[in-house]
Parts: C-alpha cells; structure tokens; sequence
C-alpha cells in the first residue's frame, strides 16, 4: 500500500481510543534493500487490565440543561476492568463529588456512574456507550435535595482529537425526594451534538476557530412528560494582535420550541430547562443566572431565545501570570422578534490569570454598564471559551 503519513495518524488514534494501551506508535524504518518502500515498526504497551484510579482538583461540571458548565473543585474515585470478560469492552464504576464554586450553587453534587464502553459493534467500528447514572444535588438556592438517574446509549464519530460528532440516546428522571411522585419528572431525549475544533491549543488558544451545535429533541414519539426541541450553536475565534497577546470572541444563540407554559411550573424548581445568563461562565457582569429574575423575588428565570457575545483581550504579565480585559453582552426573550442589538445588555471588566499545566485559573471582576457600581467578582477554572 501507498505510504500516507493521515493514514497512519488515524490509525494510531484508532488503537488509542481502543482504551487498553497506554502508548501505540508506528515507525516508518527505510528499507535498506529497496529505495522505494518503508517498513512500518509497531509498538504497543498495554494498560492493566483492572485498576482503581483518583483524581481531584478543579474541574467544569454541568449543573444544569440551560446553564453552561461552571468551575467545581472536586474528586472522583473510579473502578476500571479493561477487557471485560476478555472482550475488548471496558467496563468502569466511577464515583464523584463536586462543589461547584458559583454563589448560590455552592452545595456537593454527588454522582456516581457505571459505564461499558466498546469500540466495535458486529465487527464494524461503531464507538459505543451504555451508561447508568445516579445523581443527588440542590438547585440555585434551594433546601431541598433532587435526585437525577436514569440510562444512555450513546455512538460517537471522531473526526480528529478534537472534533466529533455524537448522538445520545437518553431516559431520565428527576425525583424530588417526596413520596407522592407528583412533581416527578420523566425526560426521555434524543441528541446530536457536533463539534469541529480547529484551535491550535486546547487550553491556551491563539489561534484558530471553533465551531459547535447541539439539538435535543425530548419526548415525542419517544414518550415522557415533555415534548419540545431546543437547539444550540455558536462560534468562538481566536486571532494573535502581537506576541503572546490574543483576541478571543465567541457568539452563541439558542432556540427553543414548542415549550408548553405548564412546562415552567417545575422550571426553576427541578430543571433549568429554558437558557439563563449570568456568572463565571457566560456574563460575568452578573449574578449566576440572575440576568432575568422573577419581579416578586429574587428568582432566576430563563427564556425560549438566548443570545450571548463575548471579547476579551489575553495577555502575560509577568512569570506565570497573566491578564485579560472583556466585553460581554447578552439577552433572554421569548419571542425571536425581540432579537435586537439595542436589547443587549452589556458587562465588562478585567481578570488576572495564573498558568498550570490543567489550565489557566482566572479571577474576574466586572461590571454591568447600566450598573457601573454593581461589581461581580468570579473565580473560574480555564478560560470562559
């Protein structure tokens, strides 16, 4: 066969993700007796097979459907056979527990997760996941305790490191802990979420672009108490202005519909369906989740359309300190003829960055325009985007 260097790359990607080798290199090695050919030195080195790993630190978590991932500190303890029953499915049990660090969301998120992983499917390459999940959590600001479980079945197409495009297929429900089940809720989804990373650097990026969509469907023909869709896309670029210094911008927009108004009778108490705005993670300016609250009280609310922008200028100080300078925007409507830029509201401010090698760890402060005084200090892990 025709030497192509692609082609090799995607095949040591492809024993990678396998998930039982810690290293897997193919060598080109010129043959000596003939100018035209190479032959190809394989190496493996095998994981073993069953082990207990840990972790801890700062890490992103999802806290709910509507909001974006925030910083937690957290740890997680997990169980892993990698050739379960001398198949090539991997098996893992993993516990974790995290304390997001957004104020009003600062209670332990306690997850534990069994999944069976297996890259290949009747003898075609189909990476595919069966998992069970148990959660126990408090919603912004709340004394009383949820419990989420439920399965998924999920397929994943990687187009490169970085860049996939996955369907989830999903049942769960969401228990307020009270015996009657009437506020009970049954979600059963279908997703696709895409991503094409084109970003020279995961964690400090300079340079490039990011595209992604997500689109849910819920209930339906798949059934449970809810039937609506919502989809979610935007762009995040990154331009060099000098060395070292990096413009950085992202726009993201949201819809959804056919939401029934007796949907929002459980909407901040269970679910956090709808889009919000506000902290570490989206407007900084603000609140989490707080860009809209209820007139009666201090409640968040969300809305059907959500539109987000952000700039923010990134540039070293000194050692392994850094700083950034941003402009924000945002708005929640029900109505996509609300859409306007003169109904963005805006935030800005400054933050202060110090380098690992996880990624940057930033501390931000900022300010709405309309509320020059109404100053939001934020600790994040890893750049907003």
């Amino acid at each position: 066969d025709k030497y192509v260097k692609s082609n090799i790359d995607a095949s040591q990607r492809k024993l990678m993700e396998i998930g039982i080798f810690s290293m897997a290199a193919i060598t080109p090695v010129k043959n000596i007796t003939n100018d035209t050919t190479v032959n190809l030195v394989i190496e493996l080195r095998e994981l073993n097979r069953r082990e207990i790993l840990s972790s801890g630190g700062l890490i992103a978590v999802t806290v709910n459907e509507g909001v974006d991932p925030v910083s937690a500190l957290g740890g997680d303890v997990s169980w892993k056979d990698r050739r379960v029953f001398n198949s090539a499915a991997n098996l893992e049990i993993k516990s974790l527990l995290a304390i997001p660090l957004e104020t009003g969301l600062q209670y332990p998120r306690a997850t534990v997760d069994v999944l069976l992983s297996n890259q290949w499917i009747l003898g075609l390459r189909i990476p595919t996941e069966l998992s069970g999940f148990f959660q126990s959590f408090r919603n912004y600001e709340q004394n009383e305790g949820i419990y989420r479980y439920g399965f998924q079945l999920a397929n994943i197409l990687r187009l490169d490191d970085r860049s996939y495009l996955r369907t989830i297929l999903r049942w769960e429900l969401f228990d307020d802990k009270k015996r009657d089940n009437k506020n009970d809720i049954e979600n059963r989804s279908f997703r696709i979420i895409g991503r094409l990373d084109k970003a020279n650097n995961p964690l400090y990026p300079s340079r490039g672009y990011v595209l992604f969509t997500e689109f849910i469907s819920v209930g339906g023909l798949l059934g449970g108490n809810r039937t609506y869709q919502k989809i979610d896309t935007g762009i995040q670029g990154y331009l060099p202005i000098r060395k070292d210094w990096t413009m950085a911008s992202r726009i993201k927009y949201g819809m959804i519909f056919d939401w029934d108004e007796d949907y929002d009778e459980y909407e901040t108490t269970l679910l956090y369906d709808k889009f919000y705005l506000g902290g570490s993670s989206s407007l900084r300016a603000w609140e989490a989740l707080k860009f809209l609250t209820e007139n009666d009280e201090n409640t968040p609310r969300g809305e059907l359309i959500r539109l987000l922008l952000n700039w923010e200028i990134r540039f070293p100080i000194v050692w392994l300190l850094g700083g950034e300078i941003f402009l924000e925007g945002g708005q929640l409507t029900d109505k996509i003829n609300n859409v306007a830029l003169k109904s963005i509201q805006w935030g800005r401010g400054f933050g202060v960055t110090l380098a690992s090698p996880l990624g940057p760890i930033r501390l931000d402060y900022a300010c709405r325009f309309d509320k020059p005084g109404s100053g939001q200090l934020n600790l994040g892990f890893l750049y907003i985007f």
